[in-house]
C-alpha cells in the first residue's frame, strides 16, 4: 500500500495549485495496472487526486476496458463529477484518440442506417409463435407465482411486397428454394 501511494505521488506531477492533468492520472492508472496493483488500492489513490482538467466518460471507459475495475472506474467517476466545470484537456491523453468529428459521426450513423436497411431487406417473410411465460413476486419475499402465459403470432413481411406482388413472389421463391414461376 505504501509503495503504491509513493508510486502515485511520484508519478502524478502537480501544478502550483496541487492539481494534476488528466493525462497524468491516465498514465498512473495504466502503470498501476501494468504492475498488477490491486484495484481497491488504485481506487483509494485515485480518490485523493485533484484534477486541473475535465475528466470525460470516454477516458474512464477506455481505462475500464484496459482492466481497471470495478472500484477504480468508480473513483474515476467521482473525479469526473468533481471536474465537470474545469476546462477540457488541450490534447487527448497518450493512447486515447480524440472523439470523431461531427462529419465522421454523421457518416457512422449513415453507414449503420444503410446496414440496417440491407439486413431487413434480406430477411425472408415468416410467421412464428411467440410464447411468453412470466413469474411475479408480488410480495418481494421470494414467493414467485406464474402469471398468465401469453401466446402470440409474430409475422414479418416486406411492406414493399404488398405493393409489388412480383417482388413478393420472388422473395418466397428464394426462401423456399423452388422456382414458383414455372
Amino acid at each position: 500500500m505504501r509503495i503504491l501511494i509513493a508510486f502515485l505521488a511520484c508519478a502524478l506531477p502537480a501544478n502550483a495549485s496541487g492539481r494534476v492533468p488528466v493525462d497524468s492520472v491516465v498514465a498512473t492508472v495504466r502503470a498501476a495496472l501494468a504492475a498488477n496493483r490491486k484495484d481497491p488500492a488504485i481506487a483509494r489513490s485515485v480518490d485523493k487526486v485533484k484534477l486541473s482538467e475535465r475528466l470525460e466518460d470516454r477516458v474512464i471507459e477506455i481505462l475500464e476496458s484496459e482492466g481497471a475495475g470495478p472500484e477504480t472506474p468508480g473513483a474515476l467517476q467521482g473525479l469526473r463529477d468533481d471536474s465537470r466545470l474545469l476546462p477540457v484537456p488541450a490534447a487527448p491523453s497518450p493512447g486515447m484518440a480524440p472523439p470523431p468529428s461531427s462529419a465522421e459521426q454523421q457518416q457512422v450513423w449513415e453507414d449503420a442506417d444503410d446496414k440496417a436497411r440491407d439486413y431487413t431487406s434480406a430477411l425472408p417473410d415468416f410467421t412464428c409463435t411467440e410464447t411468453i411465460q412470466r413469474w411475479l413476486d408480488r410480495t418481494g419475499r421470494g414467493y414467485w407465482q406464474q402469471s398468465p402465459t401469453i401466446v402470440t403470432d409474430l409475422t414479418y413481411f416486406d411492406l414493399g411486397a404488398i405493393q409489388n406482388p412480383e417482388r413478393r413472389r420472388l422473395s418466397r421463391q428464394r426462401v423456399d428454394g423452388q422456382d414458383r414461376r414455372r
